[in-house]
């Protein structure tokens, strides 16, 4: 892309800030949209502005256009995100919730393998948004044949304005979905640094042990999706926490235990996203699409923070200095998300085991 836009290697910087930020910005205000739209409206938008990026950037004859498609695909992620979670978390729990994000996994695992088998074969960069273009169009089409099976809009009785929220608790559930996004994110991107130059681990092994880190997550996921059901949310949000501590304890504190902290922090990373979307729908009830929207917006804050903070620390002390601060940042997700007495909502019987029913 580089080379056929004529751009410096910098722009990549560019191309990932307005991502974030039309994704934070649609993802704040997809609850407004889907309370007067509903889940299968907001949802047909969300693939309609995918479709809309995809085929952006696979015309875009200049750099300029080449950004505005991926602003487009931000945005429709923007919006889908936040949709979906919400509408799985009031209607399936645990179980679909969990399977849900293992299928972003599998995804994730997914794509990447496809570009570069595709940019290999062809030597074309687009080759490899073509199979993407047809998935987007073929869930426009999906979309538009099952809206009305996705719930109607709240009515003016059932809709409760943002001023209505208890926002104390809405802040304190948008500070813990930017502390997950984060640590999860800034540990995927400063593992391998960590172990390579740190720790004096050998680059082959500290890339499996990074791959290890989103093993755990999905394997994790799985977990939750067959037995996450079994448990109150707030022992599943309780123990995760303790996992990830435990784990990027090792991998701070213990030099010859830091390599098998990824695997254990992945696990215990892998139910808590999940469980904070549960329980802010549970707690929330008409203004959850409001609040998990605001979360979403939160989420790619500390996505876009994090792990940029985390680099500046490095320049201004050195490298040894990520992977405690990880752990402090668990620590702070911990304090955030509550490690306290259950409520109503987090015992079994409520949301984790909700039965498919529709609005």
């Amino acid at each position: 892309m580089r080379s056929e836009f004529g751009r410096p290697v910098g722009d990549l910087g560019l191309v990932i800030s307005t991502s974030i930020a039309a994704y934070g910005a649609i993802a704040t205000v997809s609850g407004w949209l889907t309370a007067r739209l509903g889940a299968g409206g907001v949802l047909l938008i969300a693939y309609m502005f995918v479709t809309a990026g995809v085929f952006t950037l696979l015309v875009a004859p200049s750099f300029v256009v080449f950004l505005a498609g991926t602003t487009l695909l931000s945005a429709g992620n923007g919006l889908l995100d936040p949709a979906i979670n919400t509408y799985v978390a009031r209607f399936h729990g645990v179980r679909t919730m969990n399977l849900l994000h293992t299928s972003f996994g599998l995804g994730a695992t997914i794509g990447p393998i496809m570009m570069v088998r595709r940019l290999d074969r062809s030597g074309r960069w687009q080759a490899g948004y073509e199979p993407v273009l047809v998935f987007a169009v073929a869930m426009v089409a999906v979309m538009l044949a099952t809206r009305r099976r996705w719930g109607v809009r709240a009515s003016i009785a059932d809709r409760e304005r943002p001023s209505d929220v208890r926002l104390m608790a809405a802040a304190s559930t948008m500070v813990g979905f930017a502390f997950a996004g984060g640590i999860e994110a800034a540990t995927g991107q400063w593992a391998f640094s960590i172990l390579v130059e740190d720790r004096d681990v050998a680059q082959g092994l500290a890339g499996a042990f990074v791959a290890s880190f989103w093993g755990g997550l999905t394997l994790g996921r799985l977990f939750g999706a067959f037995w996450g059901g079994r448990f109150a949310l707030g022992v599943i949000v309780r123990s995760s926490v303790v996992t990830v501590i435990l784990g990027l304890g090792w991998l701070a504190f213990a030099p010859f235990m830091a390599p098998l902290g990824l695997p254990v922090a992945g696990a215990g990373m892998a139910l808590i996203f999940p469980t904070l979307v549960i329980r802010a729908a549970a707690r929330f009830g008409p203004a959850a699409d409001t609040v998990i929207g605001w979360g979403f917006g939160a989420m790619s804050v500390g996505v876009a923070v994090l792990p940029y903070g985390l680099g500046r620390l490095a320049e201004v002390w050195d490298l040894g200095v990520v992977a405690p601060a990880l752990v402090a940042i668990a620590l702070m997700l911990a304090a955030s998300i509550g490690i306290h007495r259950e409520q109503p909502a987090d015992r079994p019987g409520k949301t984790s085991n909700a039965t498919e029913q529709h609005p």
